[in-house]
Parts: C-alpha cells; sequence; structure tokens
C-alpha cells in the first residue's frame, strides 16, 4: 500500500512538473512585456518610393516596471525586390515582426495578392495572443495600443506599387479584445505621403514632398522625437527606384 502511495505521489509530481512547464512555455510573452517601434513615413511618387523610419525600439518590462529603448531597431528591410517597413509591434507569435512577415509572405505573388493574405495572418495571430492573455496581463495592456503596421512596396513590371496592412486593437480592454485590420493597394505613384505609429504632431505642421522628401521625412521624424521617448531622430532609409534602391540604417539624422 505504502508503495503505491509512493508510485502515485511521484507520478502526480512528474505530471505537476510537465504542466509547469508546459504553462511557462505557452504562456503569452506579455507577461514578461512587450516591445513596439514607433514611426515610419513613406511616399511615391512615377520616379521613386522613399520610406524613412527612426531605430527606436521600446521595450516594457512589466514584472519590473521598467522601460527601455534600443535606438538600433532594422524597421525597414528587403524581402527579395520588395521592402516593408513595421511600425507598432515588433514581436508577434514569440518571433520578430519581421520574421513573422519573412514566414507569411510570397514572394511568388505580387503585392496586391499578399496584402490580404497578410492581414488575415496578421489578425489571427494578434486575436490568438490576446485571446491567449489572462485578466492580469491584458491588465499590463489596458489602454494601450496592441497593432501591427505594415508597408510594403516595390515595382512590378515598371510601376511603383504601394501596400499599407493595419490589425490591431487601438485601445486594449479586460474583457473581449476584437482585432481589426485592413489591407490596400496603390498603383501608378499617386501617393504623397502615409505615416504609421506615433503621428500626433505630424499633421499639425505644413508637409511639403514637393522638395527634398528624404530630408522632409527627417524633420517630421525629429518633431515627434521632440515629442515622444519613443521616438528617436536618429533615422533609417530606402529610396527605390526602378533600375535599383539605396538604403541606409540608422545612420542618417
Amino acid at each position: 500500500m505504502n508503495r503505491k502511495r509512493l508510485v502515485t505521489g511521484i507520478t502526480l509530481a512528474c505530471l505537476l512538473i510537465v504542466g509547469f512547464v508546459v504553462m511557462w512555455f505557452h504562456t503569452p510573452s506579455c507577461d514578461c512585456g512587450i516591445s513596439h517601434g514607433t514611426v515610419v513615413i513613406a511616399s511615391v511618387d512615377k520616379d521613386s518610393i522613399v520610406i524613412a523610419a527612426d531605430s527606436r525600439e521600446t521595450e516594457i518590462a512589466f514584472r519590473e516596471k521598467r522601460v527601455t529603448h534600443t535606438d538600433t531597431a532594422h524597421k525597414i528591410f528587403r524581402i527579395g525586390n520588395t521592402f516593408f517597413a513595421v511600425a507598432g509591434l515588433s514581436e508577434l507569435c514569440n518571433m520578430s515582426t519581421r520574421e513573422f512577415v519573412a514566414r507569411n509572405y510570397d514572394t511568388t505573388k505580387s503585392i496586391k495578392e499578399n496584402a490580404p493574405v497578410i492581414e488575415d495572418k496578421l489578425k489571427k495571430a494578434l486575436q490568438t495572443e490576446l485571446d491567449g492573455y489572462s485578466k492580469k496581463q491584458k491588465g499590463y495592456l489596458a489602454g494601450h495600443d496592441y497593432s501591427v503596421e505594415l508597408f510594403i512596396s516595390g515595382y512590378e513590371k515598371g510601376m511603383p506599387i504601394f501596400g499599407h496592412v493595419d490589425a490591431g486593437v487601438k485601445f486594449v480592454t479586460l474583457f473581449k479584445n476584437p482585432v481589426e485590420s485592413f489591407s490596400g493597394v496603390s498603383t501608378g505613384g499617386n501617393m504623397p505621403f502615409d505615416v504609421a505609429g506615433i503621428h500626433d504632431h505630424i499633421y499639425e505642421v505644413k508637409i511639403n514632398f514637393n522638395s527634398n522628401k528624404l530630408q522632409t521625412m527627417r524633420r517630421l521624424i525629429a518633431l515627434e522625437a521632440r515629442h515622444h521617448n519613443d521616438v528617436d531622430s536618429l533615422v533609417q532609409y530606402a529610396i527605390i527606384k526602378k533600375d535599383g534602391y539605396r538604403v541606409s540604417f540608422g545612420r542618417s539624422r
């Protein structure tokens, strides 16, 4: 009898340990903290596509109640001949948002074909994460934005193409958080400018993209940096043309 009890006790202990390990590895990352990016600006005309972003990534550690900044985040990246820029959450499903996009983007298809697919996958991934959070974890995020904005751009058949995908919840609550999303693609270089992330001061000033676009974007990002700790004036950019591209990461002020 005692031996049976001992075996039963050991079995239960093993099951508890396994259960703890499973819960540990499947606990949403929000319990530890979240990382997010900030400002991305894009402009498209018939001659070029220009994208600029700040280089600051903000990490909020909930347990330690600490906010830290890293000014080396690569928010602009390339897959094949297509360029991407990310604002919002820089981590998703226990991987970087950049990796998530790379895994789900089909380089054999056009930007127009990819945009709704990426939108759907982002929406489902964000919904799964939010639904998996406990009320305590939602409490960490309550009132905050929990979203990803993605710019997709490049030249296809000699034409500039620009896509914008957005998925997320603008104000997280302790209860249900239905993720909303949209995607759109423009063709032919008729988009003066688009902004993702923090931009409350950008729209308060006169914007002229008829002059040097990159210099204008630098000034707008610097403007937000003066008002928000989550934004840095260290700018990375990509200039994409039909016959090539020029990229700089985190070296232009």
